[in-house]
């Protein structure tokens, strides 16, 4: 992918605002977004790692949603989003926290558990005893 200038200072943001609107407008599905836009997943997805977004989905964008995105997802710029949006963005914004929250406390609890497993010693196995023989009678 060709450097654009000036770009690499908020590239981390750039990708994080796509994620976000993903979340505010797809309910965090890339699948769901990408068919709203009538896009390839895969198109979306390249997005979201960095490939810039061109006028024509920026167009799609706004067609879609009634808002003006550009700016936001380029520079961080919300002077152009509706109050309405905003807090769509707000809600989006505490759900993501709120599933990283949950999936750092999970892995957690994992690596507690694999923990717990290791120092658990392995049971000795005993040996078996004989049985008394069956008498003849």
């Amino acid at each position: 992918m060709k450097k654009i200038k000036g770009f690499e200072e908020d590239f981390e943001g750039y990708k994080s605002r796509l994620r976000l609107l993903r979340e505010a407008v797809a309910a965090g599905s890339q699948q769901v977004i990408a068919d709203k836009l009538k896009i390839d997943m895969k198109r979306w997805n390249n997005y979201e790692r960095g490939y810039p977004i061109p006028r024509e989905i920026a167009f799609i964008l706004k067609a879609q949603t009634g808002e003006s995105l550009a700016e936001w997802l380029w520079w961080g710029d919300t002077g152009n989003l509706s109050p309405q949006f905003t807090r769509k963005l707000q809600a989006a914004e505490a759900t993501k926290r709120e599933r990283e929250k949950a999936e750092a406390e999970f892995e957690a609890a994992k690596m507690k558990l694999e923990s717990l497993k290791k120092k658990q010693r392995p049971r000795k196995k005993r040996p078996k005893q004989a049985r008394p023989a069956k008498s003849a009678a």
